[in-house]
């Protein structure tokens, strides 16, 4: 019940320009929930105790967040470790004539990474390093002095995990004298290597334009080549998911009475409630893609992948009614014009419970789909209907 209140305040509030601060979040779950719902501002002791300074949240829970907010819509699925090259590195101890006869033979190098014990505890880019040098005096007073007494000791280190745009977002908000300096990564705490700048705006630009063309134009939703590819990535892992197929019944019957105009927006409002019960009911690399007309997909590796089908009707029924303008009715048209008796348009799922203990293939998941969507068709009403595949014991439900 809270959660169904908190839906109408956020949904009130976005309507109204109006940003919305929860307070005493002291949970990892209760910030997950809050997050997906679309609160803009969160206050509690999970993320500070009060302070007469400015708050810094942990960067566990910045991901946290982060991961969870992609569940709204967000197309970068990359991990800034993917973007990673090799660097040269430096002990802490490392005499600073040593770093600088490296960068001096070594032209294309605009940076070293200074280590401790194989964890990065500084950064010391070639421009930094060489306008030190350039005083005075400044031969006699470093020359022979370790490097971490001149280093960045607090460069901007992230995780391999971390989203490309996170990173981006963190490494353009430092400021102006360090804005370009080297991205260093690691994993598990030690030194994996750097990305630079230039390199994760790159890859940010490829991957929206690569959405962009691919995407449907309606909804904005992946289309049916990144549909092809998750699936694909998710039978290559073998690690249990599940694929709903979402269809609109007696679509064209309320085209045809409404105009297209209404045609599309109640295709908005199906992705949508498949995107925000995702976004409650699923987890943060679950994954929602428009096939095309009234045909949507989404990918889950949810524990409850019948509660999410359960929602996601909830969701189209509780809103669908405001698309007939208070118009009431018993029979609608079906596709070859007969009459048929329903309230108006309904949603059937065909849930595909893809275990990967045995090979699957995609070939497989689409025709049980459309086996389940043919069953879905003859109910009346919302509806959906399940089947395991990929079990060593092929059980049908």
């Amino acid at each position: 019940m809270k959660e169904y209140i908190l839906e109408t305040f956020v949904t009130f509030a976005q309507k109204m320009n109006i940003y919305l601060i929860a307070e005493g979040i002291e949970h990892p779950d209760e910030l997950i929930k809050l997050t997906r719902l679309g609160i803009h501002y969160g206050q509690g002791y999970l993320l500070g105790k009060p302070e007469s300074v400015a708050a810094t949240v942990q960067e566990k829970h910045k991901m946290l967040i982060w991961q969870h907010r992609k569940a709204q819509g967000s197309g970068m699925t990359w991990s800034i470790g993917d973007l990673k090259t090799p660097v040269k590195v430096f002990d802490r101890k490392a005499i600073i004539s040593e770093v600088a006869d490296y960068l001096k033979k070594n032209q294309e190098a605009v940076g070293v990474v200074i280590v401790n014990e194989d964890i990065p505890v500084g950064l010391m880019m070639r421009e930094h390093l060489f306008q030190q040098l350039a005083g005075q005096y400044a031969f006699s007073l470093f020359w022979n002095r370790t490097i971490e007494g001149i280093m960045n000791s607090s460069p901007l280190i992230v995780d391999e995990l971390a989203p490309v745009e996170q990173v981006s977002q963190m490494a353009t908000s430092r400021s102006i004298q360090h804005l370009y300096d080297l991205v260093i990564i690691t994993s598990n705490g030690k030194m994996a290597g750097i990305a630079s700048i230039r390199t994760i705006l790159e890859s940010i630009t490829n991957v929206r334009m690569e959405t962009a063309r691919v995407a449907n134009p309606l909804t904005g939703l992946p289309g049916n080549l990144q549909i092809n590819r998750e699936l694909n990535k998710r039978i290559i892992e073998s690690k249990p998911f599940h694929v709903v197929y979402a269809d609109l019944d007696y679509f064209k019957w309320f085209n045809d009475r409404f105009g297209f105009q209404k045609g599309d927006q109640l295709i908005q409002y199906t992705a949508d409630i498949m995107q925000q019960a995702i976004a409650v009911c699923g987890t943060p690399h679950d994954f929602v893609g428009h096939v095309g007309g009234d045909d949507f997909i989404a990918i889950s590796s949810t524990y409850s992948p019948e509660l999410l089908c359960q929602e996601m009707i909830r969701r189209f029924e509780q809103g669908v009614e405001m698309f007939y303008e208070g118009e009431e009715w018993d029979h609608v048209r079906d596709r070859s014009g007969n009459q048929v008796k329903s309230s108006g348009v309904t949603l059937s799922l065909s849930l595909v419970v893809c275990s990967c203990d045995a090979a699957i293939s995609l070939e497989h998941i689409s025709q049980t789909a459309a086996l389940l969507k043919k069953k879905a068709k003859a109910h009346q009403g919302s509806i959906y209907y399940f089947q395991n595949i990929g079990e060593k014991l092929n059980n049908r439900v």
